[in-house]
């Protein structure tokens, strides 16, 4: 059987992830503790995973119905003074 080990830098981030035989010798400085699903920055504090970021936005914020309204209306009046 094959399970996923898992390396950390000196502030617990990850930084490698490799895959063995679970009947292979453990190896020194790798983590055998199974990583849960899901962790957008997965940091190791010595006993667990642990969820150490936020995920980013996924929509960017549109402007206001009056900021759009304004926009339009200054470039129709920037247009109509320039002619």
């Amino acid at each position: 059987m094959k399970i996923q080990i898992y390396k950390v830098n000196e502030e617990g981030f990850l930084i490698d992830i490799k895959t063995v035989l679970l009947d292979q010798p453990k190896e020194e400085d790798w983590i055998y503790t199974e990583m849960p699903n899901g962790l957008y920055k997965a940091k190791w504090d010595g006993e667990k995973w642990l969820e150490a970021g936020k995920e980013p936005d996924q929509t960017p914020k549109l402007p206001s119905l009056e900021k759009r309204l304004e926009t339009a209306e200054n470039t129709i009046l920037s247009l109509l003074f320039m002619a």
